[in-house]
């Protein structure tokens, strides 16, 4: 009730403005029995959001638009597995994956569920292996259970997950664009270039000191690579600061990876747009993974991937 006297008037001032139409129907999805006008405002939110209504509400760049849409298409989709339509569920989340800018395990956990649910079990595990690829601690648990139920028991069940995702990774490499090489010399003067780093993953951080969310996460990354440091991983920031802004900078808050100062024609290079993004590169030197964004959780989310690209 105080959610719906807040976002009423401001749909009646606003009609434009995908927000409200999302605030208020996030709080009906919690109720079973007001699913279809949490389904109806999220229809009328994300068609605002397709037509760059947002934009005229403090969303110049699109950013904002670019990350509510894949949220928004998920939570639809979860509406609809609860009402029993899957066909819609499926439709909603294939629509979630696309639009999303980075590839996130819980979007494929979802598309599992309702193929599960529509007693596909291939595709169900397609689904989850993907999820597992990127992380998620749920997939291992639902592919054993689609193993116990096609097999009576759990005997063979790792040598048969490391032998699916051995060739699901060969099926993948394929499609993965090479990482654009870099001859560059890090602030303590260590020469890196990415073509002699082949047999590691490496690990791209594109930062610069005035960037809020760039400072959040670091003290998880740092955590991050304590973790590796024994392991084939290599840690590298690239700073668009010059050598003598980063060193004021390091002087307050320590950064453990190897920093690159003045590196905006590297950030150019892999088309970085947002500030921090991550990008991970396999043994192989091919592109696996990129993240936007900073958060104090950002290394939980880069640790799995890492992980499975050591396997």
């Amino acid at each position: 009730d105080v959610i719906r006297s807040v976002c009423d008037p401001w749909i009646e001032d606003e009609q434009d403005n995908p927000l409200p139409y999302s605030v208020l129907a996030e709080a009906y999805s919690g109720k079973t029995n007001e699913h279809q006008k949490a389904i109806h405002l999220l229809d009328k939110g994300i068609a605002l959001l397709l037509q760059g209504k947002l934009r005229f509400h403090n969303d110049v760049s699109g950013f904002r638009t670019q990350t509510y849409l894949p949220g928004w298409y998920k939570k639809r989709a979860e509406i609809h597995i609860h009402s029993g339509n899957m066909a819609r569920a499926l439709a909603d989340i294939k629509a979630a994956q696309a639009f999303e800018l980075e590839a996130r395990p819980e979007y494929f956990e979802t598309e599992g569920k309702i193929w599960q649910k529509l007693g596909l079990y291939d595709r169900a595990q397609g689904a989850w292996l993907e999820a597992l690829k990127l992380g998620s601690q749920e997939a291992e648990n639902s592919l054993q259970k689609i193993y116990m139920e096609r097999h009576g028991n759990v005997e063979g069940f790792e040598a048969y997950l490391s032998k699916t995702l051995e060739k699901q990774k060969r099926a993948g490499s394929e499609e993965k664009e090479m990482a654009p090489d870099f001859d560059v010399t890090t602030l303590e003067g260590e020469s890196l270039k990415l073509s002699d780093l082949k047999g590691k993953v490496v690990v791209l951080n594109f930062w610069f000191v005035g960037c809020a969310p760039c400072r959040v996460e670091m003290p998880g990354l740092n955590t991050l690579t304590d973790e590796f440091k024994n392991e084939d991983v290599v840690f590298v920031a690239f700073a668009l600061d010059d050598s003598d802004a980063l060193k004021e900078f390091l002087k307050l808050k320590q950064f453990k990876y190897r920093i690159v100062p003045g590196a905006g024609k590297i950030a150019s290079i892999y088309v970085v747009k947002v500030f921090p993004t991550h990008v991970i590169i396999s043994k192989s030197g091919q592109v696996e993974f990129t993240l936007t964004g900073g958060s104090e959780d950002r290394h939980e989310q880069l640790r799995p991937l890492i992980k499975n690209l050591l396997r």
